[in-house]
């Protein structure tokens, strides 16, 4: 084994970690030797998602990407929430690893369900994150089984009901992720016709979340929701035309007057006072009750 011309030297490294994982059977030394420097260290995350998705092309093996997974499942929670940078670098693995192996990933994503309730809301967002990875791109192709078919889209379907439960997350993190990761899948148009009306009413209920992160993520989704809607080029627009005059004429009669008040008028003073609720008032407003009141007597 030889580095060619222009590659950099730690390509060598990583064709060497796979090697000899996948073809002298070390996994178990190697597994354990990743995950140590993963939890350890950030800048290997990257690296080691590559030489795991190259030995899979290389030797046409997933065991070492399954080996993986498998130990990553077998952790417990719990440890995640003391060990947060750990927990960012195994999020952040798992996803990328998602993005290079999507079909062997959706094949053994059950072993990953334990971490959707524990209490690290980092490996919940790199989970949901997955699962929006395998909708795109683990389930585009059509070849296959009859059998085989249902099965695969039974689990997509399946993932889609947990990005839709996810969406009430406790942590207001894992809310906004898993918003954003719903407008990836419609701008991908990976979402189906029947689960249209199901994202937009989350997206919409979102939009009086208490964190101010996920009602901006809602916002986002819905207007990536109307930038790729499905039935948009087909919609006849004469019916909303008339509709869009009518509203158009309240929102005039709500602007107000500009020949009566004057822009500044509505800005407050330096003396201005606001209050709890947001109201402004005037901090003088017995002297201008007196005064008042000597006009009317004069």
């Amino acid at each position: 084994m030889c580095l060619e011309k222009g590659e950099a030297p730690y390509i060598w490294h990583l064709q060497l970690i796979g090697t000899c994982a996948t073809k002298y059977h070390y996994m178990a030394q190697s597994c354990a030797s990743i995950l140590h420097l993963m939890h350890k260290h950030d800048f290997v995350v990257t690296h080691m998602a590559d030489a795991v998705a190259g030995a899979e092309k290389k030797y046409t093996d997933g065991s070492l990407a399954s080996s993986l997974i498998q130990e990553i499942g077998r952790t417990n929670p719990k440890d995640y929430v003391k060990d947060t940078v750990g927990a960012e670098n195994i999020g952040c693995f798992i996803v990328q690893l998602a993005d290079r192996l999507p079909k062997l990933i959706s094949t053994n994503i059950g072993l990953l369900l334990p971490h959707l309730g524990g209490e690290s809301y980092k490996i919940r967002n790199a989970f949901v994150s997955v699962l929006g990875k395998l909708v795109m791109k683990g389930f585009r192709d059509v070849e296959g089984e009859v059998n085989s078919k249902s099965i695969r889209l039974r689990t997509k379907q399946a993932m889609l009901e947990i990005l839709l439960e996810r969406c009430r997350d406790v942590s207001a993190y894992t809310r906004s992720r898993v918003l954003q990761v719903w407008g990836e899948l419609c701008e991908e148009h990976a979402v189906s016709i029947g689960l249209w009306n199901e994202v937009a009413a989350a997206a919409a209920g979102r939009l009086e979340d208490k964190s101010a992160i996920v009602r901006k993520s809602a916002l986002n989704l819905l207007i990536m929701m109307l930038q790729h809607n499905p039935f948009g080029p087909q919609l006849w627009t004469a019916s909303f035309e008339a509709t869009l005059v009518q509203y158009k004429k309240k929102l005039n009669e709500l602007q107000p007057n500009p020949a009566s008040e004057s822009v500044l008028d509505g800005l407050p003073s330096d003396g201005d006072t606001c209050n709890g609720d947001g109201d402004v008032g005037s901090g003088n407003e017995e002297e201008v009750g007196q005064v008042t009141k000597s006009s009317k007597i004069i």
